[in-house]
């Protein structure tokens, strides 16, 4: 059971009360998930084209943007060297071990001599999962027993000097710099430079037993035999150096890094989207809220998020450096970090060097000043949908880009394959998630919907999302929409499942939704369904749909589903699992879209016809009211007519809904309009009908009591 700590105001005080000496304004580069190291572990040469290429581009910015270090969350190379075709290619006749260690002192040495002859003497790197040959891990297979030789490796370039004795051995007040006696002694560690304390810590724990870890009642495990954590003497030892770091006066921020995101969801890419068991529940994050730690930053995701903690002012920042498409710039004053973010713009896939800023976020050190964003950086508010489609209009590809899609010729491509299909326009997305999160589409027509235009499918249309999740493990998540349709079959409406194949340890979960013949089903994998005790809902009339997880980790048969705001009975087949869902999952509306797993397709699914609009997905669980709240189904969209503010009455005993209209959406970022007004067609005597928080339904008959009741507009 974790312990309970003090709230951290007052240490945070103390110290920053005792600090009357502070460093001048100084600053560091972040580059998260570097993924251009590869190639060194079979060619160390420093005159090569691929070293000097990679110089350039490091030492222009290092002219251009500065930085007394350089920060590194993870991830250099690709580090898969533990394969016998890579060992007989490269290193015939090599034990794995000797394998590993061979290339993986090329490797990391030759990056180490790289971000030297680039201006950067010092370089603070974590482990992250292709430091350690990259997720799964596989009990007694040649990667997991290699585990040794891949952080020994990894030591020897970048925390131990030409003696070969470890580098940053400076006492943090009483407390050894590094975790002396365990497997981390040479991958974790505390170093201060100026007035800040840097934080490593290498959070990839191997267990002791032999079989894989996976518990999906707490949404733990998932990758083997090693998980995301910290525990035991290197969490004893993590909360010494934050203890020592407070009474330091000398130390104005604690600055944490590591590889893997803690707090969830966060923006995905191309990634197995592995994170810390536990979460914000977690003691490893605990105890840096508990401490007053400045900033956390991780990686893992390969994209750029910034999340608050729930209660405090402790941010997660999560960033992207794949191939020096991107860093952070971190500027450090007494009174708090300043954090811009940066993102490679250019017509070549890599090496343009030219960089235009994406976000800002400012830390400040005063615990009741809150932490602000914008752009990349603004901070996610999880109470809002991340996803949010209105289908309202399409836009080209090439000017709605998303990190991750380019190539290795292309920075931003014009078109992107979707299962057979060319997709060249994207369906903007309004969340929290922003752009990162536009859906890709070919052949989707938009026209005519309940709130604008919708989307409009046929056989041969597809939808889908780049980016990966925002599902991730077993975290509540919520979804809404709109759909019609007069379609047979078996149709998708609503698919995620993982990109690749059948990951590994088969334990995770797909999270997708049909309508076979008009009754809906949500898979959570192909023999795990849950049937919604709804039928004939392709009868040509719109409906709305809402999925909704009550809490995290929850059994397929706990998960609501809302059809038109009245819940439905669901039934469940006998395999009733706890959630657990893929983290490197794709999001395909009307069809599979970019998933290639066909081991988690539905094998009489066709693909969607009709429409859908007004598509929300929530990081988090809602109630029906928040979805009758967006879902304004009966109110059409008036560009030109003016909100009233005052109460009208109308002549009417029953009550017929015969047209609507709705106010201009002119705050669709915060997603709530300024108001509505309805037209009615009545008869009878004069009453009122009140929508404030609730809206009638198109063509539904509204009986009045005697009461008479008034219309809100709102």
């Amino acid at each position: 059971m974790m312990k309970l700590h003090i709230f951290p105001i007052a240490a945070v005080l103390l110290s920053y009360a005792a600090c009357t000496i502070h460093a001048q304004d100084w600053g560091f580069l972040v580059m998260t998930d570097w993924h251009r190291g590869e190639v060194f572990a079979t060619t160390p040469d420093r005159d090569s084209e691929d070293y000097k290429v990679r110089l350039d581009t490091l030492s222009h910015i290092k002219r251009t943007y500065g930085g007394e270090l350089v920060v590194m969350p993870g991830d250099v190379a690709t580090g898969k060297w533990h394969r016998p075709d890579y060992i007989n290619k490269y290193f015939p006749g090599m034990t794995n071990a000797e394998a590993v260690l061979k290339a993986g002192n090329n490797c990391f040495g030759t990056i180490r001599s790289l971000f030297t002859d680039a201006g950067y003497e010092k370089v603070l790197v974590a482990v992250g999962d292709h430091e350690l040959g990259d997720n799964y891990w596989i009990s007694g297979d040649h990667k997991t027993k290699s585990l040794p030789q891949f952080r020994e490796a990894f030591s020897n370039a970048f925390n131990s000097n030409q003696a070969g004795s470890f580098k940053y051995e400076e006492m943090i007040g009483s407390v050894n710099a590094r975790p002396i006696g365990t497997i981390y002694e040479s991958t974790s560690f505390a170093h201060q430079h100026k007035n800040v304390l840097f934080v490593t810590v290498d959070v990839f724990m191997k267990l002791s037993q032999d079989a894989d870890f996976f518990d999906a009642t707490t949404s733990e495990g998932g990758e083997g035999v090693v998980t995301g954590s910290v525990a035991g003497d290197h969490l004893q030892w993590f909360e010494q150096v934050l203890q020592e770091g407070n009474k330091k006066s000398s130390i104005d921020h604690i600055i944490v890094q590591a590889h893997l995101p803690i707090l969830l969801p966060t923006r995905k890419s191309s990634s197995s989207a592995m994170s810390v068991d536990g979460g914000v529940e977690s003691e490893f994050w605990q105890l840096m809220v508990q401490y007053g730690v400045s900033v956390y930053l991780g990686g893992e995701v390969h994209t750029v998020t910034a999340t608050k903690d729930p209660s405090t002012n402790l941010v997660q920042v999560i960033s992207r450096s794949n191939f020096n498409n991107g860093f952070l710039k971190v500027k450090v004053k007494s009174s708090g970090l300043e954090i811009v973010a940066y993102g490679e713009e250019g017509p070549n896939g890599r090496d343009n060097r030219t960089y235009s800023e994406l976000g800002q976020l400012s830390l400040p050190r005063d615990v009741f000043d809150a932490p602000t964003g914008s752009g990349s950086l603004k901070l996610v508010d999880i109470n809002e949908p991340l996803i949010y489609y209105s289908f309202d209009e399409s836009m080209p590809l090439i000017d709605r880009p998303v990190d991750g899609m380019g190539t290795k010729k292309v920075l931003a491509p014009d078109m992107i394959e979707i299962n057979g299909e060319v997709a060249m326009d994207s369906v903007p997305n309004y969340g929290e998630f922003g752009q990162q999160y536009d859906a890709q589409i070919a052949n989707v027509e938009l026209s005519k919907g309940v709130m604008g235009n919708a989307a409009m499918f046929s056989p041969d249309s597809r939808m889908s999302v780049y980016s990966m999740g925002p599902f991730s493990g077993g975290t509540a998540m919520s979804y809404s929409f709109w759909f019609k349709t007069k379609g047979p079959g078996e149709m998708i409406l609503f698919h995620y499942a993982p990109k690749w194949a059948l990951n590994e340890g088969g334990n995770k979960n797909v999270f997708s939704l049909t309508l076979n013949d008009g009754q809906p089903k949500l898979y959570a994998s192909p023999t795990s369904v849950l049937t919604g005790q709804s039928w004939d809902l392709n009868d040509g009339r719109w409906h709305n749909i809402a999925v909704i997880m009550p809490r995290a980790s929850c059994r397929l048969s706990e998960v609501k589903m809302y059809v038109d705001n009245e819940q439905v009975e669901t039934e469940s087949s006998n395999d009733n699992p706890n959630l657990y869902l893929s983290g490197s999952g794709y999001i395909g509306i009307g069809g599979y879209g970019y998933t290639e797993a066909i081991a988690f397709s539905i094998p009489q699914g066709i693909p969607f016809e009709g429409k859908i609009d007004e598509l929300y997905v929530w990081g988090r669980t809602v109630l029906i009211a928040e979805v009758a709240r967006v879902q304004k189904k009966e109110f059409q969209i008036n560009e030109t007519h003016k909100c009233v503010a005052n109460e009208k009455r109308f002549n009417f005993e029953t009550t017929e809904l015969e047209k609507d209209w709705h106010c201009a959406r002119s705050c669709r970022e915060t997603l709530s309009c300024l108001g509505y007004e309805i037209k009615l067609k009545a008869s009878g005597k004069y009453r009122c009908l009140q929508f404030k928080n609730r809206h009638p339904r198109v063509g539904k008959e509204v009986t009045l009591g005697n009461k008479p009741n008034c219309v809100v507009l709102v």
